[in-house]
């Protein structure tokens, strides 16, 4: 069955990540800029020194490698950041609570392992792209931020890489995956199309029953989030028409439900909470 539902979850995530695109794309235009100026001045450290003094921003010495590898993982570390975020407002909104994360699995896999049945069910219903280029650039997120992390990092790429090619566009231009010591902006790229993509996967594989739906937006009524506010909404539209579709909207601007999907939400909010 195809579905137009989406998380509010989902929503709010995306929204997120083009800020996220925005701000790293201009760090790494002005990145690129003043490497490039170092590169081709005489004298780099002086030209370093002058730049420093201008701006007042105290640079002792410029290493053009680790700079540019130390940015392209504060990229990475801001994306996952925001995928473990988005995670866990999924399972609040799912569940009403946090997922409780065995010892030894991911966010991700505990997530996969909760929705499916089972990680592994996971991967056959979404696929395994996006779920193993995830977990490397998880992995990878861990040997910037924890010491010592970086030994368990995957060592070899070549089988990610050939998944990303099997992709077509816009994923096979990009030069990406890399890796550890190699890291680069492409990577980025690469990291929030994939983390966006399985956030849409898990909308469409993960829509929860019309039941589940109801519950939500109860809770979402209950917390005063979103603008939910039910007593308000029948107050308004004491006639049935009137309130089919104020419910209607609602699920719409909450869930991007069309008619087809919402009008059986509708009726169970009308023979139930709203009756």
């Amino acid at each position: 069955m195809t579905t137009d539902f989406r998380f509010v979850a989902y929503r709010d995530f995306k929204r997120t990540l083009g800020k996220i695109n925005a701000v790293v794309e201009c760090a790494e235009l002005a990145t690129r800029k003043f490497v490039d100026e170092a590169e081709h001045a005489a004298d780099p450290d002086k030209f370093v020194q002058e730049v420093s003094a201008v701006f007042k921003v105290r640079v002792d010495n410029l290493d053009i490698p680790l700079v540019k590898q130390q940015i392209a993982q504060f990229h990475i570390a801001s994306v996952h950041q925001e995928f473990e975020s988005f995670l866990k407002d999924l399972a609040r909104e799912i569940r009403g609570e946090l997922i409780q994360r065995p010892k030894g699995m991911s966010l991700l896999q505990a997530t996969l392992a909760e929705l499916f049945g089972s990680y592994d069910k996971s991967v056959k219903a979404l696929g395994p792209f996006e779920i193993e280029v995830a977990d490397y650039y998880r992995q990878v997120r861990n040997g910037f931020a924890h010491t010592g992390a970086e030994g368990v990092v995957r060592r070899n790429v070549d089988a990610l890489r050939k998944l990303v090619e099997q992709q077509g566009d816009p994923f096979s231009r990009l030069a990406a995956p890399n890796l550890y010591p190699g890291i680069e902006f492409d990577d980025f790229i690469l990291f929030t199309r994939v983390v966006k993509q399985l956030a849409l996967k898990f909308c469409q594989a993960a829509r929860p029953t019309d039941e589940a739906i109801v519950d939500m937006v109860l809770r979402l009524d209950e917390a005063g989030k979103h603008n939910v506010n039910l007593k308000k909404l029948a107050g308004r539209n004491s006639l049935p028409i009137r309130r089919r579709r104020a419910l209607a909207g609602l699920l719409r601007t909450l869930y991007s439900l069309e008619e087809d999907e919402s009008t059986p939400i509708v009726e169970l909010f009308l023979s139930g909470p709203l009756a």
